[in-house]
């Protein structure tokens, strides 16, 4: 539902919109709402109805008069009635008042804001109210914003924004920001020039997005990024409005605000914004560039969260063609985007591909961090994982040894990291001393005439005759089974595999038994689709 305030009293009836009359202040309530800034020895009660009878009990209009008074000891309620009336003599006002809709914005309400404007005679001061129109009404502005943006110094700012408050145009908070009112925020941008303060403005806001997006990204707290989310909804907005979307902030603030979407698991919605950070960044810099891999590279992670893994695969390539070309082979930002390239293929199903990218990602961060940084023992950590995917438990177990000899020189021996590493050292063991049959246990099992046999991914159909004594693959030999073999039954126990694990939390062990019972479904579409007709539910599971 949406809520829509205004004075305006009748409508339409064809817009079907259900009025609800709001009381206004009483007399009694308007004088003594004024007397908060008026004492009794400076007007009278009648003088202070009397104004607020003029501004027709708008509690808006009323604090500006109650601040503008408050600061200005020899002016009276009378003597404030008497400067509504002329605030329209002065040229200042006129040009501004030809913008405003008169339907909707009385006039004497907006006489309250042309005589508090008035006041304000600092360039600065007047510079940080202009700023401030162009963010999102209601909501803190930071005071760092409005500093950066408007080019002063600490000392001025604060004594623009105190000069501000003093007059009721800013709401000040304890937390150093400022609140501007919508109906104020409006009056603002009317004003001669507003206009041209929103780019300085928007460059301001992609700066402190994007230390706060990178802070965010590195704590996983989406919630650091709250302050700032109205302020960039409302200023990519404002600046669309203008048609001055090819400025260079705009990319930044697409791109922060697609970084707080994917975090909050919007990714529709990040992937529209990455979208459009990457075609500014493009129009800007050219599709090569730095700005444009890392758009790319945001887009991948977003498209593989959606499932796209091919769309995924071809946005990390490009950022990886980009990067080596800008950066050359052994940059972070290199390693970086083979990771990423990893992760995909790992998705996609090719553990070899993942390893190649792994390895060459270990290469670059030795090279650049040295052989017993963290990250050189994280990154084994992905070549061990792409190892044991492929069934090569030696080399993922040596891969994993030389992880864990990096983290115990770095941590505690009570650390996450080193706790995970042993863990899979220990899981490996008992893989690798497990009978010939055994270690397949996590594949669905089936038996024909010829036999019990798995389906594996990666390695095929896999039959007992194909293990070594050891229980390693001795030999990948792709059986053909006949149509009849693999009947609408071994489909229906894949599906079923799928549909237990459905609500499950997906360990390794669960994953490898969906991409095996995947190639059951692949390999024979013609059974699934029977299966699938016949259990609506469980195909949606599945």
């Amino acid at each position: 539902r949406i809520l829509i305030t205004s004075r305006r009293s009748e409508w339409p009836k064809d817009i079907q919109l259900n009025p609800l009359p709001l009381d206004t202040f009483t007399s009694e309530e308007s004088v003594a709402f004024l007397r908060q800034y008026l004492t009794e020895s400076r007007t009278t009660d009648n003088e202070l109805e009397g104004l607020a009878d003029q501004l027709r009990r708008l509690p808006l209009s009323m604090d500006l008069a109650g601040h503008y008074l408050s600061n200005h000891s020899y002016v009276s309620a009378s003597n404030y009635l008497r400067l509504m009336n002329t605030a329209w003599d002065g040229v200042k006002t006129t040009e501004w008042r030809k913008h405003l809709d008169e339907s909707q914005l009385n006039l004497d309400q907006a006489a309250t804001f042309a005589l508090s404007w008035e006041r304000v005679t600092s360039e600065n001061t007047r510079r940080l109210f202009l700023l401030a129109g162009h963010c999102a009404p209601g909501h803190p502005i930071p005071g760092e914003l409005l500093q950066e943006a408007a080019g002063l110094t600490l000392e001025d700012s604060i004594k623009g924004l105190v000069e501000l408050s003093s007059l009721g145009l800013l709401h000040a908070e304890e937390t150093g920001a400022s609140i501007i009112h919508p109906v104020l925020a409006e009056y603002a941008r009317t004003l001669p020039n507003a206009g041209g303060f929103l780019p300085a403005l928007a460059e301001a806001l992609s700066h402190l997005a994007n230390s706060t997006s990178k802070l965010m990204k590195q704590t996983d707290t989406p919630s650091y990024f709250f302050p700032l989310l109205p302020h960039v909804c409302t200023v990519i907005e404002r600046v669309e409005g203008q048609r001055l979307e090819t400025i260079e902030a705009m990319g930044t603030l697409w791109n922060s605000l697609g970084s707080y979407q994917d975090l909050t698991g919007e990714y529709v919605d990040a992937r529209a914004s990455f979208e459009r950070a990457l075609a500014i960044w493009q129009r800007i810099y050219g599709d090569i560039s730095a700005q444009s891999a890392s758009a790319h590279s945001n887009l991948g992670g977003i498209l593989q969260g959606l499932g796209d893994l091919e769309g995924a695969l071809e946005s990390f390539e490009r950022a990886l063609a980009i990067d080596e070309g800008t950066y050359g082979p052994d940059h972070p930002d290199v390693a970086k985007d083979l990771n990423n390239l990893g992760g995909v293929l790992v998705a996609i199903g090719d553990p070899k591909g993942a390893w190649s990218a792994y390895v060459c990602a270990l290469a670059i961060l030795k090279y650049v961090l040295g052989e017993d940084h963290p990250e050189v023992a994280t990154q084994l950590t992905k070549v061990g994982m792409a190892l044991r995917s492929q069934n090569d438990l030696t080399g993922a177990r040596e891969a994993y040894e030389s992880a864990l000899s990096i983290f115990e020189q770095v941590f505690p021996s009570g650390h996450p990291q080193v706790r995970a590493v042993k863990e899979t050292l220990e899981s490996l063991e008992a893989q690798k001393s497990a009978t010939p049959t055994s270690q397949f246990a996590m594949y669905p099992v089936f038996t024909d005439d010829a036999g019990k046999f798995y389906l594996c991914p990666g390695c095929g159909t896999v039959r007992e005759e194909d293990l070594d004594a050891e229980g390693e693959i001795a030999e990948v030999r792709y059986h053909e089974l006949d149509g009849d073999t693999l009947s609408e039954t071994i489909i229906d126990k894949a599906l079923t595999t799928l549909s237990q694990l459905a609500s499950q939390k997906t360990g390794r062990m669960a994953i490898e038994r969906i991409k095996a019972a995947s190639v059951a479904v692949q390999q024979h579409p013609y059974q699934y689709q029977v299966a699938r007709g016949s259990d609506e539910e469980g195909k949606t599971e599945a």
